[in-house]
């Protein structure tokens, strides 16, 4: 039963208990308050704790052991529904606090920890004061950890798209490791703080408790910065992360893609609202880059890709696998984008190998070629129609490479961003293309199995 249901159910107590638990405490109480749980009859039953110590609880429901018994829990066991994976959840991993920053906040807010007014032992009371004391620390310094580990996805419970990202940006290896290190660091702080609070508790005398309490401040100083570097690691994992692409695979996309600076980026923005980069020298985009434009009211992608050169896959840099996976896990039309001048770095030869390539490797996406820099192969348009006219006698006609890759690419669109030429017959072509990508009778399916190291390298 959703929590939606839930709610819509007339039971007060129900209602009552998480409208109290989220709106007026804080994370970490919370996890201490049993929710009613469901039942058969109306949807509840009159499930509560008694707590006994300033950590324990004891349950009244002989049912507790198989349900969710804390808000939170409940929160993850009701929302958390089977269904398609979605991509963006990288963007939503959590800002992480510099590793002195934490310490440094944790233990401030943990000496901030008064003397109890209703202990009048001198012994009893600093007994006491050290224990929670200790305790204040532990959760203030395992606590943030505790978050950041939940807020880190598993990779394997990433979309496609976005565990390939993760694998070429900073490495799933690299990814499980530091996490893997940030949680044994959490186990140890916990550990730390357990063992001094009980000792502090156990006392014999306001000396002792006040001398072992100073030594667990010490201790878990200590602990927790011989381990601090893993923290740092998680900073620097979350700061790059948070940067990659974010691309609905709801959304109709186009894909524009082609060698490095042939005119992708111009593309994007002459159409829609991206702003890439534009350069006039040789040089690729460094990620995905994407705009947005709406077709009958419907919002639609575009995309500007990392530039690909012709050559095998294991020879291939992150950005171009960056291409390839763009490709390969969305559900994408294509815009393979000419540029017949050569002044983008990359032959014409070399340009039309990889076009066949990747049309080969796609064959089931909608597909649009492209020359762009219109305006500036006027004569060899010229000299492509005039044998086109001709029937292919062409006589004493001088052809050429470009001219023997227009001819060889028949329904081409010609477009210039320097002029506008062609750009709304290229606007209905799209147009046309995500037509295709939403009949249903169209099979177009993202490339899927393998895992994200080996994707790039099928065929």
């Amino acid at each position: 039963m959703s929590f939606r249901l839930h709610i819509a159910s007339r039971c007060q107590t129900f209602t009552r208990s998480v409208g109290y638990a989220t709106r007026h405490l804080s994370r970490s109480k919370r996890d201490d308050i049993a929710l009613p749980l469901p039942c058969g009859m109306c949807g509840l039953c009159g499930e509560r704790r008694i707590r006994t110590s300033a950590t324990g609880w004891v349950s009244q429901s002989k049912s507790s052991e198989t349900q969710p018994t804390n808000v939170n829990q409940y929160f993850e066991e009701t929302l958390d529904e089977d269904g398609p994976k979605k991509t963006g959840a990288l963007q939503n991993i959590p800002v992480v606090s510099a590793a002195d920053e934490l310490l440094k906040g944790a233990v401030k807010r943990a000496q901030r920890v008064g003397k109890s007014i209703r202990i009048r032992n001198e012994a009893a009371k600093a007994r006491n004061l050290a224990a929670r004391q200790m305790d204040a620390l532990m959760k203030e310094v395992s606590g943030p950890l505790n978050r950041y580990l939940k807020g880190f996805p598993e990779v394997r419970k990433l979309h496609p798209f976005d565990a390939a990202l993760l694998d070429l940006t900073v490495t799933e290896v690299r990814y499980n490791a530091v996490l893997k290190k940030v949680d044994a660091l959490r186990k140890s702080t916990l550990e730390v703080g357990k063992s001094y609070a009980s000792r502090s508790a156990n006392a014999a005398n306001k000396k002792d408790a006040e001398q072992i309490a100073q030594e667990g401040f010490e201790t878990m100083e200590k602990v927790y910065k011989k381990g601090s570097k893993c923290v740092e690691e998680l900073v620097t994992l979350a700061s790059a992360l948070r940067k990659l692409p974010y691309l609905d695979p709801s959304i109709p996309t186009i894909a524009l893609v082609g060698a490095p600076n042939v005119g992708k980026s111009s593309l994007v923005r002459a159409i829609s609202s991206g702003k890439p980069e534009i350069c006039n020298y040789p040089f690729t985009t460094r990620t995905v880059k994407m705009g947005h434009f709406y077709v009958d009211r419907h919002k639609h992608q575009i995309t500007d890709t990392p530039g690909l050169l012709n050559r095998e896959d294991d020879s291939r840099n992150a950005m171009e696998k960056l291409t390839l996976a763009t490709l390969g896990f969305l559900p994408t039309a294509v815009v393979f984008v000419i540029d017949l001048t050569e002044e983008c770095g990359t032959s014409i030869a070399d340009q039309l190998v990889l076009k066949d390539e990747l049309k080969d490797r796609y064959p089931q996406k909608p597909w649009i070629n492209v020359f762009s820099k219109e305006d500036l192969l006027t004569e060899v348009f010229e000299i492509a129609d005039e044998i086109r006219t001709s029937g292919g006698k062409e006589g004493e006609v001088d052809r050429g490479i470009a001219v023997d890759a227009v001819l060889s690419t028949p329904g081409a669109l010609r477009v210039s961003c320097m002029t506008d030429e062609g750009l709304e017959t290229f606007k209905t072509q799209v147009i046309g293309s995500l037509k295709d990508l939403n009949d249903p009778e169209v099979e177009v399916l993202p490339v899927s199995g393998g895992s994200a190291q080996d994707w790039a390298l099928k065929a």
